[in-house]
């Protein structure tokens, strides 16, 4: 039995499968722009780059639907507590104005009056809209915010070259593992080559 015929099947085998797997991967992003070859009127172009928008869309459509939506935002950003610092904040507010606004000669007892009177007032129609048509204003923001095109849109304004980088950014080491696997069985397969071409 030739033991060197045997290393050079695997070693080629090896070679073959990780270079089939790299080669794979790369044609996953690259070339960027359609490549035409004259003759054969065959266009080649990366995966990725030639189905961006489906996936920008696609993801877009995942964000929106299964990760956060508008909605989540809002009820994050805005709890009791929130509206509790809101409303205290509004209080705050308005006591500076008053003092501010009201003229100097009107007695010190009536000013205390109109203070309070206007800032019950005003504290009044604030918590009614919290609590009332809050809802009314969010879902208009809902309606407006649309978390799938925002992050359609910022996809697609991405340079294929980024695309690309945030991507190995994201699963390069199963990447360089699937190349890896490649070349292991290359060199499976090369070796029972290698063994067989001998045994025969």
């Amino acid at each position: 039995m030739n033991i060197l015929s045997i290393i050079i099947s695997s070693a080629v085998g090896f070679v073959i499968g990780w270079f089939t797997n790299y080669l794979a991967i790369m044609m996953l992003f690259r070339p960027y722009n359609p490549i035409i070859i004259p003759v054969l009127n065959i266009e080649i172009q990366g995966l990725i780059p030639k189905r961006r928008g489906d996936i920008a869309g696609s993801l877009g459509e995942i964000v929106e639907r299964e990760l956060i939506s508008i909605n989540d935002i809002i009820n994050n950003l805005v709890g009791d507590a929130d509206r509790e610092k809101i409303l205290s904040s509004v209080e705050d507010r308005l006591d500076l104005i008053i003092k501010k606004k009201i003229p100097s000669y009107i007695p010190s007892m009536f000013k205390g009056m109109i203070a309070d009177y206007v800032k019950k007032a005003v504290m009044e129609e604030v918590t009614d809209f919290i609590e009332n048509d809050s809802g009314r204003v969010i879902e208009q923001l809902t309606e407006r915010v649309n978390i799938k095109k925002i992050v359609e849109d910022k996809i697609n304004g991405f340079e294929l070259s980024k695309v690309e980088e945030l991507a190995l950014y994201a699963a390069g080491k199963e990447l360089r593992g699937i190349e890896i696997i490649g070349g292991i069985l290359g060199l499976v397969i090369g070796l029972v080559e290698g063994i067989l071409v001998q045994v025969i």
